[in-house]
């Protein structure tokens, strides 16, 4: 099993407040944990907006290093096409959480995000919350 870890569950690796969470990544394995183009962007943001941001900074590349990126290109056109459903059903998410999401689901990855109230609206996706 592969496995796409969300921006939130990368941030509670960097804030270290989830044991269990490690516990996880450790038996899913390492090198079937991915992480989202995306998910780089939030948290290189996130970090750049802080206080201390070039320790945060220094952090998200430490993470970014044990971790391997996948691209989006593949989920846009699926990404666009759930967005129209959302939109219809007035169920909108924002667009980097639609992207994220299809992302796991096209390349056959479950979703790993506290986000549930959310994600679960995108069909196809599988998602675990290793949080709770």
């Amino acid at each position: 099993m592969k496995y796409l870890l969300d921006t939130n569950i990368l941030v509670d690796i960097l804030r270290g407040e989830s044991i269990p969470l490690r516990k996880h990544i450790t038996d899913a394995g390492i090198d079937n944990c991915y992480v989202c183009e995306l998910s780089w962007y939030e948290l290189y943001y996130g970090a750049n907006s802080s206080r201390d941001w070039q320790k945060n900074i220094e952090a998200v590349d430490t993470l970014a290093q044990q971790f391997t990126t996948i691209q989006i290109s593949d989920a846009i056109k699926e990404a666009a096409r759930q967005k129209c459903l959302l939109a219809q059903r007035g169920k909108m998410i924002e667009d980097f959480d639609i992207l994220i999401g299809i992302t796991a689901g096209i390349n056959d990855m479950t979703l790993v995000s506290d986000n549930l109230k959310h994600m679960e609206r995108l069909q196809g996706v599988r998602i675990e919350d290793w949080l709770r």
